[in-house]
């Protein structure tokens, strides 16, 4: 369930998996921008959420083009399967989309075919659920060049294909533009508008697979699209009139310069890498080490491929630690390093049993089809030249040992972006076995760390300050079949290492007779501090030394800022005193029969004419203009297979689809059924029931609109009603306070600027806009202002709302010299949320003078004044 509806019992969401926060995040966004594109058009949607221009391309201006930048790791493709019933609904009025899937290779084609025809894969789940559970076609495209009318009838159908699949100047391409017998009875009875739209300048229609897509006018979904921005790409996606293209990346295009050619992606949402390592997604950070010998990176790789594989074993689940190897290329005029080299140096020097190696290059891959998750399958090293097979995935890959050039971007992004996946996505119980491990065969570290950063930016999809906080480092050295470098730490007294838990126990060894504890792994903060309380006081200052020149700080393992205390408001009734959420009003009176039906004039238009065929008016492009967006193509309302719908049916409908995922939980259906009826009658009395059947899916929107409210207005009476009858006042005493503290400070995207505030409560800062950087700094030389903090949306302090599903997120918080806590809220000049200001007032006001809300509108920053009465 989402964070931001945990207290709203009404709204919830029930995913088919669990998703992660980010995940759920960036659904809401790309729903949100569908619904801003209904509401005024796609330049001002993408603005409103992006505050970035949308940037145009060679297709129709009335098509979106915008891309979910989502970096190596991160899910990308269940996103894009989540994402299909979202788009097609609120951008297509399409319960029944035609999709086509473009992916970048035949490799990745296969494997998203596979796992989209499979019922129990997770990426199907995604898709079905995100669909409405109705009946779903995955076609290949040689499929799809033989599939007659009566396949895309009463199912969504998801073409899957590769970007030369239909390149017009590419053979294979060309395939989908010519006359082809099998698709005719697509075009038998075409009323004349469309067969005009259709035909060619000597009249006739071509009956191929493109023009198909015209009529469908298919959402197409882009899984990178590194080589799809090329004009000839873009006049071919425009030959399917698609009604909207989605990209899913971990490198968009950045260069917008169309006089080159250069069409940047439009980019809606950017996950960061920081995100994924906070919800368990990746390997983070990436240990880095060289050695100036070859046979000490294969050495050092199998012996921190073994440790890892001994953690492994006390887990509760099975995790069998693969090394990755990547050989130098055959040279016809010196010798190298190659696969036949490395295997034989693993087996007859390092006693590697040949059942455990493979090897998976250009020419030869002794993978195949093996299950590498198998608890039955024996590898543990793989050995590879340039790259893995595209696709190829495997979280048990932990370890990289590189005596080819790890150094370069296509080894970032093929071999090093192979060892960051966390199996199962869920962190283990392991320290260790939570990172990811590179062995170099260089010089110069410093130089390879420094590409390798340059590499998880650009191929990886990697912000700079998660790449620079990525790798660590170990600039050691040492002879042949050396172990990882190890820290001793002289003792004075004897220590006894039982009472730590096995993991931090796992990674120390203490010698008795030199009175020398040696540190094999790194240790954390609350390894350190765990290890010192247990250590005579004689010998806590060499931990406390170790714990700085580990993590290379003049800070003391227990120098975390002292917790932000932040008072929240709660109930008091009688002896019972709970925080003051509208949790405690999950049973309200929706009262729907009391509830009106009726819409504004501006809110429903039904301006579809349908007579004894279906004409419509339209554009020199052939699209219905509608709330400002081409939302429907002329061509795309010819295909409906139902057109008689009764009311009872319509209403039944309306409410499988507001009540879809759960949102509504707690409205019973047989209350919102008996509306709904209501609400489709009185749209009859001015719109027929064929023009509401083809304009269902925007009456969904509408529905589920007045529901939400409803239920926001009911719970809203409730609260009011509670406020008159309860006393409520703010406080941090007895427990009830929002106590926030560094170490689970854990921002999503850093703040990164010039400035230096020297009085944020903590090291971090949660990004920030301009005109907040602005806010923030006035706040930073206000002489009251003790310290403050950015506050973290979703993770920090909130209020409850009551006009919306969303809380509210004061934008800093402040601890004033005299103790009370501030809350400041930064609204532009075109933003205004007054329900915020409300009941940020009212914590303030029932805190007995313990607390200050400030609302900064518009740069008015003479309302920070207020921090000093």
């Amino acid at each position: 369930m989402l964070k931001r509806f945990a207290y709203y019992p009404f709204l919830r969401y029930d995913f088919t998996m669990r998703l992660k926060n980010y995940q759920i995040e960036t659904l809401d966004i790309l729903s949100d921008f569908g619904t801003k594109i209904r509401e005024s058009s796609i330049a001002d949607a993408f603005h409103g959420i992006t505050g970035k221009n949308y940037l145009t391309t060679p297709l129709p201006k009335e098509t979106p083009y915008f891309c979910l930048r989502v970096p190596t790791g991160g899910g990308k493709t269940l996103l894009a399967a989540y994402s299909i019933g979202t788009v097609a609904k609120q951008l297509g009025h399409r319960d029944e989309p035609v999709v086509l899937w473009i992916a970048p290779s035949t490799t990745i084609v296969n494997q998203t075919l596979n796992a989209l025809k499979n019922p129990q894969h997770p990426y199907r789940q995604a898709l079905q659920d995100g669909l409405n559970g109705i009946d779903i076609q995955v076609m290949t495209m040689d499929d799809a060049l033989s599939a007659g009318r009566s396949r895309y009838s009463g199912s969504a159908v998801i073409i899957v294909a590769t970007l030369q699949s239909y390149r017009i100047d590419i053979a294979e391409g060309r395939k989908v533009y010519e006359q082809n017998g099998s698709l005719m009875n697509h075009f038998s009875d075409l009323p004349p508008e469309v067969r005009e739209k259709l035909a060619e300048p000597e009249g006739h229609i071509i009956t191929s697979f493109a023009n198909v897509m015209r009529l469908y006018r298919p959402l197409v979904i882009m899984d990178e699209a590194h080589n799809a921005r090329t004009p000839i790409s873009f006049d071919s996606l425009k030959r399917f009139a698609p009604m909207a293209v989605l990209e899913w990346t971990a490198t968009p295009q950045l260069e917008h310069n169309p006089d080159k050619n250069l069409y940047a992606s439009n980019i809606l949402h950017n996950v960061s890498a920081l995100q994924l390592h906070n919800e368990g997604m990746i390997k983070f950070p990436i240990e880095l080490e060289s050695r100036s010998d070859w046979q000490d990176v294969l050495a050092l790789m199998i012996q921190k491929r073994n440790e890892l594989e001994e953690q492994a074993k006390k887990l509760k689940r099975y995790i069998r630690p693969i090394a990755l190897l990547q050989a130098q290329p055959k040279n016809k005029t010196k010798e190298t390093l190659t696969v036949e080299v490395l295997q034989k140096t693993l087996v007859e020097k390092l006693n590697i049993p040949p059942e455990y190696i493979r090897i998976a290059t250009g020419n030869k891959d002794d993978l195949g089809s093996e299950d590498l998750r198998n608890e039955n399958c024996p590898v543990r090293y793989i050995i590879t030249v340039e790259k893995l097979r595209e696709g190829w995935d495997c979280p048990f890959a932990y370890v990289l040992g590189s005596v080819g050039n790890v150094a370069t971007d296509t080894a970032v992004e093929q071999l090093l972006g192979r060892i960051m996946r966390m199996p199962d996505a869920e962190p283990t119980d392991s320290e260790s076995l939570n990172k990811a491990y590179t062995i170099v065969h260089c010089q110069h570290i410093a130089e390879v760390a420094r590409n390798l950063k340059d590499g998880l930016v650009s191929s990886c999809g990697f912000d700079r300050h998660s790449a620079n906080e990525a790798l660590e480092v170990h600039i050691t050295d040492g002879g042949l079949f050396s172990q990882m470098p190890i820290t001793e730490i002289s003792l004075i007294k004897p220590i006894n290492l039982s009472s730590l838990p096995l993991a931090t126990r796992n990674k120390l060894n203490y010698d008795k007779q030199h009175k020398v504890l040696q540190v094999k792994e790194s240790l954390t903060r609350e390894e350190h501090q765990a290890l010192r309380e247990m250590t005579p006081p004689e010998d806590r200052a060499a931990i406390e030394e170790n714990w700085q020149r580990q993590f290379k700080t003049q800070t003391g393992m227990d120098d975390y800022a002292e917790p932000l205390i932040v008072p929240q408001m709660i109930v008091e009734a009688g002896k019972r005193k709970v925080l003051f959420e509208p949790i405690e009003l999950d049973h309200f009176d929706w009262d729907l029969q009391n509830y009106g039906v009726a819409l504004r004039a501006d809110e429903f238009n039904g301006n579809l004419q349908i007579g004894e065929r279906t004409s419509i008016g339209f554009n020199a492009d052939g699209g219905v203009k509608d709330d400002n967006f081409q939302q429907v193509g002329l061509d795309e309302l010819f295909f409906w297979d139902k057109d008689d719908w009764t009311v009872a049916e319509l209403a039944r409908w309306l409410d499988n689809e507001v009540h879809h995922g759960g949102e509504l939980a707690y409205l019973d259906k047989l209350s919102s059924f008996n509306w709904l009826n209501r609400f489709v009658n009185e749209r009859l009395k001015h719109w027929n029931m064929k023009i509401l059947a083809r304009k269902r899916h925007q009456l969904a929107r509408l529905a589920k609109t007045m529901l939400i409210n409803r239920g926001f207005d009911c719970m809203k009476a409730a609260s009011e009603k509670l406020f008159h009858t309860q006393e409520i006042i703010t406080t941090a005493d007895n427990g009830f306070a929002c106590v926030l503290k560094e170490q689970e400070y854990q921002p999503p995207r850093l703040f990164d600027a010039s400035f230096e505030f020297k009085h944020h409560a903590f090291r971090k800062i949660y990004i920030m806009n301009d005109e907040e950087h602005d806010c923030a700094k006035y706040i930073e030389s206000n002489q009251n202002v003790k310290r403050w903090l950015r506050n973290v949306e979703h993770t920090g302090f909130s209020l409850p709302r009551y006009t919306t599903k969303y809380r509210f997120y004061p934008d800093f918080l402040a601890e004033l010299n005299d103790g009370r806590i501030a809350a400041v809220e930064y609204k532009g000049g075109h933003l205004d949320e007054p329900d915020k200001e409300e009941i940020g007032d009212h914590w303030a006001a029932v805190s007995g003078g313990k607390c200050v809300f400030v609302w900064v509108k518009d740069k008015n920053w003479n309302a920070l004044e207020k921090l000093n009465s």
